[in-house]
C-alpha cells in the first residue's frame, strides 16, 4: 500500500485550510531556550527603548548546500537575485513555483562562491533538495534539524542576534566605538574557556575516527589569546590593509568610510600582520585573485596531509 499523498490529505480534510489550520492548537515553543516574559508595557516599548540578545540556534532547520551548480539551482527555484549576492551576506529566501507562486520562505546565507546555508522551516529546504535531486544538479545538501527533532548533540550552526533601537550602542559597549573603549578582553575571558573545551572535544572525536585526519580551527585571535600552543601548525591569511576595507565595503554594501572604521576597529584587537607572520608555519597571501589563493590553500593542505600520514 502506497503512502497517502498531499491530495489525499486535502480530500480527507475537505480543503487545504482545514488540513493545515488547527483551531486551539498549542502555541509553538522554542526548544532548549526558556521563554521570557517581562510584561505587556515593557514588551510594547522595547522596540524604541531596549535591545534584545537572542539565541536563535535551536528552533530552525539548517541545510548546507554546496557544489558547482548550487547558484544555478537556487536561481531556478526562487525569486531572489544572485547577481549581487555577496559572500557573507544573508537574504530572505523566497522559493517559488515555475508559475511564480510563493512556496514559503527562509533565510539564505552565502558562505562562499559555491556554498550557501538555508535556515528556517524545513519546507523551503525540502523544496530546494527535491529540485536538486529531480533536476540532476551537481549539489550536495546536508540538513541539521532543529533541537526538538535532532536526536543527539548540539546544533552544527550556532546563531545569535542583537536587535533593537539600542543594538549599536550595545555592540559599541562590547567591542568599542568612537568614544568607548573595547571590552573584548573581558568578553574573551568569559567565552574562550567554553570555546576551547568544545574544540578539544571535537578534535579528540576527529582523531578517534581517523588518526590521520586534519582538524582545522578558524579563529581570528589564536595568538592574542595565547592559544597557539594548542595546535600543531599555524596558518596565517593576510592581504593589504586597503583591500580589507574595499572587500568589507563591497561585501556588506556600505560606504568606504564606514568600512574603514569597522576594519580599523577589528584590526586594533589583533596583533599586527608582521608579528602573526613571524609566528606562522604557513602564510596564505590573499591579496590576489581567488584562484591564486586557492592554489596556495591546496598546496598547504597537501603538505599537511603528507605530514599527517607520517
Amino acid at each position: 500500500m502506497s503512502a497517502p499523498t498531499l491530495q489525499d490529505g486535502i480530500n480527507k480534510a475537505g480543503s487545504p485550510v482545514r488540513l493545515l489550520w488547527k483551531p486551539n492548537a498549542a502555541p509553538f515553543k522554542v526548544p532548549v531556550i526558556k521563554p521570557e516574559f517581562v510584561g505587556w508595557r515593557e514588551e510594547q516599548t522595547a522596540w524604541s527603548r531596549g535591545v534584545a540578545f537572542s539565541d536563535l540556534s535551536h528552533h530552525m532547520f539548517d541545510t548546507f548546500l554546496e557544489g558547482p551548480d548550487v547558484t544555478r539551482l537556487l536561481t531556478a527555484v526562487s525569486a531572489n537575485d544572485y547577481e549581487s549576492f555577496a559572500v557573507g551576506q544573508a537574504k530572505q529566501f523566497i522559493p517559488v513555483t515555475s508559475q511564480g507562486y510563493i512556496v514559503t520562505d527562509g533565510i539564505l546565507m552565502r558562505d562562499g562562491p559555491e556554498k550557501y546555508t538555508l535556515s528556517g522551516v524545513p519546507a523551503a529546504q525540502s523544496w530546494v533538495k527535491y529540485h536538486a535531486q529531480k533536476g540532476g544538479y551537481d549539489v550536495t545538501a546536508t540538513t541539521d534539524p532543529d533541537s526538538a527533532t535532532r536526536k543527539e548533540g548540539p546544533p552544527v550552526l550556532f546563531r545569535y542576534q542583537v536587535q533593537g533601537s539600542r543594538a549599536l550602542e550595545l555592540t559599541e559597549l562590547a567591542f568599542g566605538g568612537p568614544d568607548k573603549p573595547s571590552r573584548i578582553r573581558e568578553l574573551n575571558q568569559i567565552v574562550h574557556p567554553a570555546v576551547i573545551a568544545r574544540q578539544e572535544e571535537w578534535m579528540a572525536q576527529v582523531g578517534q575516527s581517523d588518526p590521520r585526519a586534519i582538524a582545522l580551527v578558524e579563529a581570528a585571535l589564536i595568538l592574542e589569546a595565547g592559544a597557539a600552543k594548542r595546535f600543531d601548525r599555524l596558518v596565517v591569511v593576510t592581504c593589504q590593509p586597503q583591500q580589507r576595507i574595499e572587500r568589507w565595503a563591497r561585501r556588506l554594501k556600505v560606504d568606504r568610510e564606514a568600512a574603514r572604521r569597522e576594519v580599523t576597529r577589528r584590526m586594533a584587537a589583533q596583533l599586527p600582520d608582521e608579528e602573526k607572520i613571524k609566528a606562522a608555519d604557513y602564510v596564505i597571501d590573499n591579496s590576489g585573485s581567488l584562484d591564486e589563493t586557492g592554489r596556495q590553500v591546496k598546496q598547504i593542505y597537501a603538505e599537511l596531509k603528507r605530514e599527517a600520514a607520517g
